[in-house]
């Protein structure tokens, strides 16, 4: 795997779960400038989501996710390992906050995934909404 612009490219030791329908996001500063395609997220081996949608955002004034950059669902999520989602090419620029975000859709089943907010020492926010489709924040955004 790349370097990433945007997350951590190491596999954390938390394993970190969110029902089907709730959506968990973390915060991270692009270490460069450049084409953020694709997102990806390591699963941890107990994961049981059949699909995973993963979503960068801006980050607004507040320091909370802001404006939808882009988006992309891994269908067909493989345990223990890095899986990749297939998203419409974004800019990124250094120094800029920037959320991910990670969501099994509702009825999707138990995402497991490895914590990457401990890396960052970074915010993080989970979704008070527990019935999510399709929207999420997200977490790896990998250079092209």
């Amino acid at each position: 795997m790349s370097a990433p612009l945007v997350g951590s490219a190491e596999v954390q030791p938390n394993v970190d779960s969110n029902p089907a329908g709730t959506a968990e996001a973390f915060r991270y500063t692009a270490s460069a400038t450049g084409t953020a395609t694709p997102l990806s997220v390591y699963l941890d081996d107990a994961n049981t989501a059949t699909s995973v949608i993963v979503r960068l955002y801006t980050n607004t004034s507040g320091g909370n996710p802001g404006v939808l950059l882009t988006s992309g669902t891994i269908t067909s999520p493989k345990a223990e390992a890095w899986n990749t989602g297939s998203v419409p090419t974004i800019g990124v620029t250094a120094g800029t906050d920037y959320w991910l975000a990670v969501l099994a859709p509702h009825k999707g089943g138990l995402i497991k995934f490895r914590d990457l907010a401990g890396d960052t020492g970074g915010p993080t926010q989970t979704s008070a909404q527990k019935s999510l489709r399709s929207k999420a924040v997200m977490l790896l955004a990998n250079t092209l």
